[in-house]
């Protein structure tokens, strides 16, 4: 029996101007992120994500995300997703949060990223 190894990257959208944009979905993620990997990776590169990389997860009011992609290919799926600079004709920059083998929520810090207790 053969066991998938994935990484889970916690990303924080930062709009450029401040403002929630209910319009983006987790398919939109998901397929922004392709693209990049295309643009940046080739068709080699998506072959390699195709398979494991999906949006676990997506809010639009805190502006987290979670996506899975394989272990041994996260860094591509990272420099992919720090590359990203518009989505939907908007300003925005993907900020990496966390990044981890299993998914726990809340990650284990505080709200400002440092590990200190919220009270």
């Amino acid at each position: 029996m053969v066991r998938f190894k994935n990484r889970y990257l916690l990303v924080e959208l930062v709009w450029g101007d401040g403002m929630v944009d209910s319009s983006i979905s987790a398919e939109t993620l998901k397929r922004e992120v392709k693209h990049q990997i295309q643009l940046n990776f080739g068709d080699f590169g998506v072959g390699l994500i195709q398979a494991t990389l999906q949006v676990k997860y997506w809010n639009h009011l805190t502006n987290l995300c979670i996506i899975r992609c394989a272990r041994d290919y996260y860094k591509m799926v990272w420099a992919a997703v720090t590359m990203i600079n518009t989505l939907n004709q908007r300003s925005v920059l993907f900020r990496l949060v966390h990044l981890g083998g299993t998914v726990t929520w809340p990650p284990p810090a505080g709200p400002d990223g440092t590990s200190r207790p919220l009270f």
